[in-house]
């Protein structure tokens, strides 16, 4: 009497950098594997600079359960080191975000963590457009403020 054998129930993963598919299985519970340009948007499955990890980089970790980093804020009440210090971690976050989104634990599925990075991107970009918009408006009503006070 020939026993069937079991099927194999390990799915494909794609790599962000265009490797080739190996099987394998997420590294923890609630993982999945990164998305390929056939699975869907490619610019939130590739790592690169997340404008909403950026700028808002609170909302983002929190938003990815990482909370111990949060920590680090509490560099930022020390006298002339701390504004760096952020300014530093903010620019790491931006740099580093998407990788960070990709392994966390947070989003059970592709579509959760596109929907996400989408948001916070979207988001990122408005403030940082905005912070833009009122630095310039800023420096040029003083200029006129300026020219009537001499």
């Amino acid at each position: 009497m020939d026993v069937p054998k079991p099927v194999d129930t390990t799915e494909q993963v794609f790599t962000p950098y265009g490797q080739e598919p190996t099987p394998a299985a997420p590294t923890h519970p609630g993982a999945f594997a990164p998305m390929n340009a056939a699975q869907g948007d490619e610019r939130y499955a590739t790592p690169g600079w997340s404008w909403g990890a950026f700028m808002a980089s609170t909302m983002f970790l929190l938003g990815i359960r990482k909370y111990a980093y949060l920590w680090i804020y509490l560099v930022g009440l020390i006298p002339f080191v701390g504004p760096f210090a952020i300014l530093a971690f903010m620019l790491f976050l931006g740099a580093k975000g998407r990788e960070m989104a990709m392994r966390s634990p947070a989003f059970s599925n592709r579509d959760q963590y596109v929907g996400f990075m989408k948001a916070i991107d979207h988001g990122g970009k408005i403030m940082f457009f905005l912070f833009v918009f009122l630095i310039i408006l800023v420096a040029v009503s003083l200029s006129f403020a300026a020219a009537y006070i001499w």
